[in-house]
Order: C-alpha cells, then sequence, then structure tokens
C-alpha cells in the first residue's frame, strides 16, 4: 500500500471515528428536556405541511423563521410514520453528521488530510455543538449551520475551476442557507472575500473523495 492510500485511508477512519463519536455523545441525550415551546411550535408548523394543500399553503405561525427546518421534519414524519419531537431530534441528529462530513471534505481539500481528522474531530466533540444539533427543526440552528458548511464546500470547488456547473452548484447551496435561515445572507459577502483573497494555489488539483 503506498503511502498516499495509507494517509488517506487515515482520513476515512478519523472521518468514521468522528461520527461515531458524535453519535455515542448525542443520541444517549436525544430525549432529554429541551427547549420545549419553540419545538412544539415549529412541530405544529410541519404538521401543517401534512394536511391536505399544506405544502402550499403552509403556516401562519412564527412567520421570522424559513421554513426548511420545518419542511425537512414533515417529510421525516411522513417517511417514518411518526410525528414526535423525539422523531424531529433525530432527523437534526442526521443533520449534524452531514455537517461534520461537509468540515471534514471542505478541510481535506484545502488543507490536507490532517487538517481533515482534526476539523471533524473538533466539531464532533464541541460541547456547544453536541447541545445545539440535537434539537429539533430551527431552534438549535443545525441545519443552517450544515448549509453553511457546504456552501463553503461548493466555493472551494468552485473556485478551484470557474465553471457554469460548479457555479450552479454554489448558488444551489446558497439557496439552501437562506431557506435554513434567512441571517445566511451573510454568507455572501463572505465568500466573495474567500474568492479575492483565499489561497492563491487552490487551482492546483485536490484530492478527490476516491482517494
Amino acid at each position: 500500500m503506498t503511502s498516499g492510500r495509507r494517509r488517506s485511508r487515515r482520513a476515512w477512519i478519523g472521518l468514521a471515528v468522528a461520527i461515531a463519536l458524535y453519535l455515542g455523545l448525542t443520541l444517549p441525550t436525544i430525549g432529554r428536556q429541551g427547549i420545549n415551546w419553540d419545538e412544539h411550535d415549529d412541530r405544529s408548523i410541519a404538521l401543517t405541511y401534512l394536511t391536505p394543500g399544506g405544502m402550499w399553503a403552509g403556516s401562519t405561525v412564527d412567520l421570522n423563521q424559513t421554513r426548511l427546518p420545518m419542511y425537512l421534519g414533515a417529510i421525516a414524519f411522513q417517511a417514518t410514520g411518526r410525528n414526535s419531537i423525539l422523531v424531529a431530534r433525530l432527523f437534526s441528529c442526521g443533520i449534524g453528521v452531514l455537517t461534520i462530513f461537509g468540515v471534514w471534505v471542505f478541510c481535506r481539500r484545502e488543507w490536507g488530510d490532517a487538517a481533515a481528522i482534526v476539523g471533524s474531530l473538533t466539531l464532533a466533540t464541541s460541547p456547544y455543538f453536541l447541545a445545539f444539533s440535537r434539537l429539533a427543526f430551527s431552534e438549535g440552528d443545525i441545519y443552517v449551520t450544515c448549509a453553511t458548511v457546504w456552501v463553503a464546500v461548493a466555493a472551494g470547488w468552485f473556485a478551484r475551476s470557474t465553471t457554469v456547473g460548479r457555479a450552479a452548484v454554489l448558488g444551489l447551496a446558497f439557496g439552501v442557507a437562506l431557506a435554513a435561515k434567512l441571517s445566511a445572507i451573510a454568507l455572501i459577502p463572505a465568500v466573495g472575500i474567500f474568492m479575492l483573497f483565499g489561497r492563491s494555489d487552490r487551482r492546483t488539483p485536490a484530492p478527490t473523495l476516491r482517494e
């Protein structure tokens, strides 16, 4: 086995360990008392989407919140046949796993395998991340956190090769982030600064997920 393959294998093992640690630390606490009033408000919005025509009519409850977390929660309810807060929290933990994976991808492409391992393990064991990522719907902001990470991944990918297809992926990532929380609009100038003043060697070949 070449040294490159050994390093790649270590990176994947590091990701698996980070995800295992995250789930091991989070799932035992999934049923604990949380910010119940907000979670239940969001649950009522999600249940509205499961009524006839509800996906198009929406809900007038808590109009200051964007609706992607509740839409996805409604899909989780529909898929499982259960509509409890516990199901929504478990779904949030799944989004947390996707966030850790996104950090791993970004760090690996920008700085290499060691950074990917450190970054994913640091996030997976962060007390703040563990606390908010298990909350249901919009209350913990795990959805916008995940979307922000994947905006960074898409921005780095686009910066390496400014094609129309990659621009479309970046635009889609922005759209998802804004649907998760309107404050994600702040990502637009942040990504612009990254494009203008980021790494000068970002056009060099980056490791792929298969490596």
